[in-house]
């Protein structure tokens, strides 16, 4: 009987220990609050930074992030090499998440003649996990046709694959678009 109560206290003991593992979370940690909401072939891409914590059911390995509307694929992600839905991992780009289940980087979007919230998600390579934001981030889509605003470096400071943030007078971001070459003087 002594026996089983060890064996007991001990199996406790582990079951608490991988029980006080940190919550793992995906959040989107900075975003812009108004975006260019025209068609897909002419949309002004923005930017979305999206931080992953504590997923270690997914350490070291890679996983798919996206970034979409709430309602549907009213939006496009940039996987590195083209653009695609955002209703679709496949579109996705991918990511290393490192071994302590971390990662923490800018996403590259556009609309699609969107509408509604934001939020990300992210699923494993092997489609076996899967982990989505909790909260809805509100962004209001602007037809740039008529008004609206482009932020252009002349000098070509800010190299590709870095993000421009926009901020207002209290300090909060307005604002997040990417950082390209794109070859238009």
């Amino acid at each position: 009987m002594r026996w089983f109560r060890v064996v007991w206290l001990i199996g406790v003991m582990i079951l608490g220990l991988t029980g006080v593992a940190a919550s793992e979370t995906i959040s989107t940690t900075a975003f812009p609050l108004y975006v260019d909401g025209q068609a897909e072939g002419v949309a002004t891409p923005f930017s979305v930074h999206v931080t992953i914590s504590d997923w270690t059911a997914v350490a070291g390995s890679d996983a798919k992030v996206r970034v979409t509307t709430t309602g549907g694929a009213h939006l496009s992600l940039w996987n590195g090499s083209a653009w695609g839905t955002a209703s679709s991992y496949d579109s996705a780009p991918t990511v290393s998440i490192d071994v302590g289940g971390n990662w923490a980087g800018w996403i590259y979007v556009k609309s699609r003649s969107s509408t509604g919230p934001i939020k990300a998600f992210v699923r494993d390579v092997a489609a076996e996990k899967t982990l989505s934001e909790a909260t809805d981030h509100s962004i209001t889509y602007m037809g740039m046709s008529s008004l609206g605003a482009t932020i252009y470096d002349v000098n070509n400071g800010a190299p590709d694959g870095y993000a421009i943030l926009a901020f207002n007078a209290a300090g909060d971001v307005i604002g997040s678009y990417a950082a390209e070459i794109n070859g238009v003087v």
